[in-house]
Formats: structure tokens, sequence, C-alpha cells
């Protein structure tokens, strides 16, 4: 599968001002970048794709451990032990299908998380095939 590229433009809150951030999307890329004006690069790991699902942790993220999903719309963040939604909601399908995926991986998603904190690159996970 080649990679696309797709761009977007948002505003993002640093500190007390907005600033106009530039994202940047690489499927079947390992990353997602956000561009700051000055050019400054912001990496938000990409773990693993799936069924148009995406699974990303954050570095340095507040306890518990966790990971978000993406799906169109809809975002949601998955408590790694419990698989109990702490914020946010996917629609039923797409909870089942991150729920069954994050069970089969939850070892390595903890490994991910320790990583993430400690501000390393995290290992990208199989997808739900």
């Amino acid at each position: 599968m080649q990679g696309r590229l797709l761009k977007g433009s948002l505003p993002f809150l640093f500190g007390q001002m907005y600033v106009s951030v530039e994202l940047l999307y690489v499927w079947g890329g390992p990353r997602i970048s956000l561009l700051l004006n000055g050019g400054d690069v912001w990496k938000m790991p990409t773990i693993s794709v799936f069924y148009g699902i995406v699974i990303k942790m954050f570095f340095n993220d507040h306890a518990p451990p966790h990971f978000h999903a993406e799906y169109a719309e809809f975002k949601a963040t998955v408590d790694i032990r419990s698989l109990q939604i702490l914020e946010g909601q996917l629609p039923r399908r797409a909870l089942d299908l991150v729920l069954d995926w994050a069970e089969l991986h939850r070892e390595e998603l903890l490994g991910d998380w320790n990583l993430c904190r400690a501000k390393q690159a995290p290992k990208p996970i199989a997808p739900l095939m």
C-alpha cells in the first residue's frame, strides 16, 4: 500500500494563545506530525491503523495507561488495563474492533505506553486482520 499525504490546517492552543498548525497525516506511515508556524515538528505517534481506525499514544501523557482511538469524526480514550472508555465515544462496531485488538495486544500497548512516557518512539503494533 502506497502512503497518501492528507494536509489540513487548524487552530491550536499553545499556552495562552492560538497558533495556526498544519496537520500532516501519512497513511501507511508510522507518524502524524504537527508543524507549527516556525517549522518545529511535534510527533504524535500512530501505533496502528486498521479498518479506518487510527490508534495513537501521546508522549508523556497522563495516567492511567491509555491510548487514543479515532474513527471518522469519533474519538475515544481507552484504558489499557481495564479496556474501559475513559473519554469520548466510537460507533459500536468500531468500538468492538478496537477492544478486540487491544485485548490481543495489551502487553505491547503497555510497552508502548512506557516508551511514550519516557519520550521514546513506540513500536508499531500489528493491525487487526
